[in-house]
């Protein structure tokens, strides 16, 4: 198993000869990655905690048996991410990142972040996103299915659909407009609106 401690990794994988070629059971605690590709990488079974990812591409990176504790991507793309296969995620953020094709379904999120963020066509059914933050987040086609969403923030978050049969929304926060949009799945109509 690889170990790195406080590094900062700024390039693709691929130029770093070859070390960083397989993530695979590595640990990275307080590191930071700016600027790079973790594209189809095998990260499985590897813990990242409290690292920080600033501009990096995770899309398709294979994570089952993976922990991320404490970390915070910012301005990434994480697209087509299975996180329910993570070994554990807790304490993560998520601000400005696209996290479209993601798939949360059945994971404790409570209290996570996902902050001004393009969150399209991802899976949270069945989660419990209790205190979650989607503040500013694009959200459509996103499904909550079966999810607990008590006292979320979804002030200014725009595009979501939210089954209010198969969903508790409880002292959670929703910003007019947009909040409009839970009245959809009451098949009502609304004069004024669309």
């Amino acid at each position: 198993m690889n170990s790195y401690e406080d590094e900062t990794f700024n390039s693709d994988a691929s130029s770093l000869n070859g070390e960083l070629n397989s993530l695979r059971s590595s640990e990275f605690y307080n590191c930071h990655f700016e600027n790079f590709n973790f594209v189809g990488k095998d990260c499985q079974f590897s813990k990242f905690l409290e690292c920080t990812f600033k501009n990096v591409n995770f899309s398709n990176a294979l994570i089952s048996g993976s922990t991320f504790r404490d970390c915070k991507f910012n301005h990434s793309k994480l697209t087509g991410i299975n996180w329910s296969d993570c070994s554990s995620l807790s304490a993560v953020e998520f601000d400005e990142c696209i996290l479209d094709l993601s798939i949360f379904s059945g994971m404790n999120l409570k209290k996570m972040n996902f902050k001004n963020s393009k969150i399209h066509q991802a899976d949270f059914s069945e989660s419990n996103l209790e205190e979650a933050v989607f503040c500013g987040s694009d959200l459509r086609e996103t499904t909550f299915a079966g999810a607990n969403l008590m006292k979320a923030d979804l002030r200014s978050a725009t595009n979501y659909s939210i089954d209010l049969a198969y969903t508790k929304i409880r002292k959670a926060k929703f910003s007019f407009p947009e909040v409009i949009a839970l009245l959809e799945s009451q098949d009502i109509e609304i004069e004024g609106y669309r």
